[in-house]
């Protein structure tokens, strides 16, 4: 066996000695590595967010769609005016319901719950139109100065201590139209359904309307006679990334959702039979095209 000599194990003898590569630094290869599992992982998490947010507008969608069936049998079983609050800012829906007979306007503004006139006990007097007084509106002695009380008479007093002022008053009271009963609009339960953060109510459209509803509080209204407003109500996200949908028939209550901005039709509310042919022949996809 041949030794090699110690003069060929030295360092010297070997030639010169490439540079030592510096501690802890990393390669090209082992940064594009790094990177690329950094990449992978945030595309996991955005992947895991946007299914939670998906997940969350779909569930969002079907108990709006449930909070209108539920809305149309309690209708039809206690013959009362039910509607369907839906805040825009707030990303909340409730119940309401009005005992009184309701007469829907034209346009997206309807009767205010909170407003202080609608708050008000219809019941309550109303000072001004009082009741009527046993003596039909004759204050007899009721003036200062009437010829009942011994005094003199004058104007206020009127002739023989009849209040003339207010028999008129009350007589034109009577020949006015009858006043209309205030809507008075209660809360079902106090307590409200509200959506995840992230999800919100982007327009709510009914043939009453001129153009879709998107801020404010829309309502849809489900009558006791067994039918409610047709309506189109989108939900999305906080980015508008992705709707749902869900579709009211009027007549049978019964709801649709779909996972995408459904198409609004220009002549929205015409139950014509031929209105409703040219629109499907007009309308080549159900959703609204990105």
């Amino acid at each position: 066996m041949i030794r090699r000599s110690e003069a060929s194990l030295r360092p010297e003898a070997r030639g010169p000695r490439p540079e030592a590569r510096a501690e802890g630094a990393f390669t090209i290869i082992e940064m594009m590595v790094v990177i690329g599992i950094i990449g992978l992982l945030m595309g996991a998490a955005i992947f895991s967010v946007r299914s939670v947010t998906k997940a969350d507008l779909r569930s969002a969608a079907s108990r709006t769609a449930a909070t209108f069936r539920f809305a149309f049998d309690r209708a039809t079983m206690t013959g009362n005016t039910i509607r369907v609050a839906m805040d825009f800012d707030k990303g909340q829906i409730w119940l309401e319901m009005s005992k009184g007979r309701v007469a829907v306007r034209k346009g997206s503004e309807q009767h205010h719950t909170t407003n202080a006139d609608e708050a008000k006990d219809p019941d309550a007097d109303d000072d001004d139109n009082p009741k009527s007084s046993p003596l039909g509106g004759l204050g007899l002695g009721g003036a200062k100065g009437s010829a009942a009380a011994g005094g003199d008479d004058d104007d206020s007093g009127g002739l023989f201590g009849i209040d003339t002022a207010k028999l008129k008053a009350q007589y034109e009271r009577d020949l006015a139209p009858a006043a209309r009963p205030k809507v008075l609009f209660k809360p079902i339960k106090k307590k409200k359904l509200k959506f995840a953060k992230n999800i919100s109510f982007a327009t709510v459209m009914t043939p009453r309307m001129l153009d879709p509803q998107k801020k404010g509080i829309g309502y849809v209204y489900f009558f006791p006679q067994g039918h409610s407003e047709q309506a189109i109500v989108h939900l999305s996200t906080a980015d508008g990334e992705d709707y749902y949908s869900v579709v009211l028939h009027p007549l049978t209550g019964r709801t649709k959702v779909y996972g995408c901005k459904v198409t609004i039709p220009s002549d929205y509310g015409d139950n014509d039979p031929d209105a409703r042919r040219r629109r499907r022949r007009k309308r080549k996809s159900l959703c609204e095209e990105d």
